[in-house]
């Protein structure tokens, strides 16, 4: 498993048959998100986004068509 952390912020992953498994946390129950893309740009990015809502985590998916504008992913 790989780990980055900054702050109070922890990102950790691992590939295995095909698949990334993420785990992400944060001192908030706010939003929390990472995005991937080929580029460096946001604009084109996919994101993966989580929250708690209530007692329930929360993922969604969106695309990016520029910064600080995203959809619901199209699958």
């Amino acid at each position: 498993m790989k780990t980055i952390e900054s702050g109070p912020m922890t990102a950790s992953w691992h590939y295995a048959e095909g698949r990334i498994y993420l785990e992400m946390s944060a001192p908030t129950t706010g939003w929390v998100a990472v995005g991937f893309n080929q580029s460096d740009q946001l604009s084109g990015a996919y994101l993966l986004m989580g929250r708690v809502r209530g007692q329930q985590a929360e993922v969604v998916e969106h695309f990016t068509s520029a910064p600080g504008s995203y959809s619901p992913w199209q699958h």
